[in-house]
């Protein structure tokens, strides 16, 4: 009897498009096989994630208005085993994430369009078997790489390779210069800001395995390593990169863990400080101790906790951070942390303070001036900006004041107060908004003439010399969000500073009650992640809890969100704004959200109308 077949693929490609397609084909076609389509004139590859028979469609083929393109066998250009392409549609699946943006994460663009790398990458290391053993790394970024270079000599000596992954370009670069030392010829690096002709050069070297070797990349080549690793490092295992900058986002960690799974070897996952899931997998034991977690911050540097006097004058700078600062001398390093950029963090209505907002999305806006660029008010929720020369040219919308002033701790701010006070002193701003040659060339004189350094989260990897002084400025506005992470991205800020600095780091704040500030005057990460498991455990949150978040790009209207209520009435709906965008959260059991492929399978179908956010960094933020 003759037969045609439907073929749902997922394209390899950069493009959001809604996954899998469908095409037909006349002779029957396995799932896992690659094949070349065609997307209206542009040929590009796919994999065959399922295959159906046509009648079992007929009536959801006859509605579509446009005709299904053909797929012949002299299509397929190759296969991935069948056990293979099931563990990475289960890792979309429990990601929430459609099957393209997941291929795209894994497989860099240099080899989409290679069928033999794309198989060697997808089936690299797979033996059906949980084979392969993690543990975990908790210790300061420099104490950790003389730990690497011990396990690589160790590895090569046994004519097998390694494999390290961080997060930013910068870590890449630092640890292959360190560990490559007297065996560069085995030292391969992977990142974005390298040629396509050298990431295929090194993929090509990689994949032949022909020698034992050391690679080094970030999260996005992942994949791209020689049959014969032994041992992975997962290097700053809880920095933000490790998600996809795309909406839906992607967790690499926890896909890596997914597809690991049926891989041989070690995994070591490291930090100064784990992820929360990973403090929960030792707790339970789910993870043997291998290396000691240590239990009190790795440097002797005492923390000065700086309190700004109620009635004085507003100041950035406390007299402990001034003084300090006045005793910088010569080619001596200062760093002072500002948690935001730009000139202020809000406009406001000095008259009947209403706030100034966007015009496209009504969210509060800042204000940001680039170099060679006019000063302009910017929302940094849907990315409008509006140019203007002064404050004073806005109206305020309420009672039409010409009274508009700006508030906030900003770089801007903190650098126009340094630059008064301390005139002799070198005075520089370092923050994304700077174009990529003058943010190096900034850091470049830094280090070179010393000075003082006013820098926001982005200007921390890049500081790798002895601070004089090291300050954090700005944090109180972390503690005005109802976020059950802020103490731990105060952690992560202030570790980094506490490696590099030479003498008391200072910390200003108004709220000195806050309890992460009693954690920093005991110097004691033991007792913060027993407390942090603890208030978790007893408010159901992440890690014991599954967060599902659920919003769209313009928000929901009321109808839209009832109607997700009801789609999901066992995950404990609950319907939220954050200023006017209407969002859905749903609730569910850690050990049924992963056994529960229904669930999945249900919102990885929301996708592309509805953005599914699992365990969302945070609930309040885009």
């Amino acid at each position: 009897m003759w037969r045609m077949y439907l073929l749902h693929v997922s394209l390899l490609t950069h493009r959001k498009l809604p996954s899998p397609l469908s095409f037909y084909a006349k002779d029957e076609i396995s799932p896992g096989a690659i094949v070349e389509v065609y997307l209206r004139k542009e040929k590009m590859c796919g994999v065959v994630i399922s295959t159906d028979l046509v009648t079992e469609h007929k009536s959801d083929i006859r509605a579509q208005t446009f005709q299904l393109k053909k797929v012949g066998t002299r299509d397929v250009l190759g296969h991935i085993d069948h056990p293979i392409l099931r563990s990475y549609i289960e890792s979309a699946e429990k990601e929430c994430v459609p099957y393209t943006l997941l291929f795209d994460a894994l497989l860099p663009e240099h080899i989409q369009g290679d069928v033999a790398s794309i198989q060697k990458v997808l089936q690299n290391r797979y033996t059906g078997e949980s084979r392969y053993t993690i543990s975990y790394l908790e210790s300061s970024s420099e104490e950790r790489i003389p730990e690497y270079k011990s396990m690589v000599r160790d590895i090569l000596a046994k004519k097998k390779s390694i494999h390290i992954i961080a997060p930013t370009v910068e870590r890449v670069e630092k640890l292959a210069s360190i560990i490559g030392k007297g065996i560069t010829h085995k030292v391969y690096v992977l990142h974005g800001e390298l040629s396509k002709k050298k990431l295929l050069q090194a993929t090509q070297t990689i994949l032949n395995d022909i020698d034992s070797v050391v690679v080094c990349s970030t999260p996005h080549f992942g994949l791209i390593t020689p049959a014969s690793t032994e041992l992975t490092i997962v290097d700053e295992e809880s920095h933000p990169s490790y998600y996809t900058f795309d909406t839906p986002r992607l967790d690499y960690i926890a896909t890596f863990k997914h597809i690991w799974k049926h891989t041989s070897g070690r995994v070591i996952f490291a930090d100064t400080i784990l992820r929360i899931e990973s403090y929960k997998d030792l707790e339970e034991k789910k993870v043997a101790r291998e290396f000691s977690i240590h239990s009190r911050f790795s440097h002797q540097i005492p923390i000065s906790l700086c309190t700004f006097q109620k009635d004085a004058p507003f100041t950035a700078l406390t007299k402990e951070v001034l003084e300090s600062l006045k005793k910088v001398r010569g080619p001596q390093l200062a760093f002072l942390y500002v948690a935001r950029k730009g000139v202020h963090t809000s406009l406001q209505c000095t008259d009947c303070g209403t706030l100034v907002v966007c015009e496209s999305c009504g969210k509060s806006v800042s204000v940001q001036e680039r170099l060679g660029e006019n000063r302009h008010i910017r929302c940094l929720y849907c990315n409008t900006k509006k140019y203007i020369s002064e404050e004073q040219e806005l109206i305020c919308t309420t009672c039409g004041s010409w009274k508009i002033k700006g508030y906030g701790i900003t770089t801007h701010l903190v650098g126009e107060e340094v630059r008064e006070l301390l005139p002799n002193k070198n005075v520089y701003t370092l923050d994304r908004d700077m174009s990529e040659k003058n943010f190096k060339k900034t850091l470049v004189t830094w280090k070179e003439s010393g000075g003082i350094l006013i820098g926001t989260e982005s200007a921390l990897p890049y500081i790798d010399q002895k601070l004089h002084t090291a300050a954090i400025i700005s944090c109180d506005a972390w503690f005005s969000v109802p976020d059950i992470d802020v103490h731990r991205r105060f952690i992560q800020v202030l570790e980094p500073l506490l490696e590099h600095c030479s003498n008391a780091l200072f910390v200003q704040t108004r709220l000195p009650d806050e309890p992460v500030f009693a954690l920093c005057k005991k110097e004691n990460i033991t007792d913060y992640i027993k407390q942090e498991l603890k208030e978790r455990k007893e408010l159901q949150h992440t890690p014991y809890t599954t967060f599902i978040l659920l919003r769209k790009e313009k928000s929901f209207s009321k109808s839209e969100a009832d109607q997700l209520c009801e789609l999901f009435p066992a995950a404990k709906p609950t319907i939220y704004k954050v200023h006017t965008d209407i969002r859905v959260l749903l609730r569910i059991s850690e050990e049924r959200f992963i056994t529960d492929s229904d669930l999945h399978k249900k919102l990885q179908g929301l996708f592309p109308h509805i953005i599914v956010e699992i365990n969302p960094p945070s609930l309040f933020f885009k």
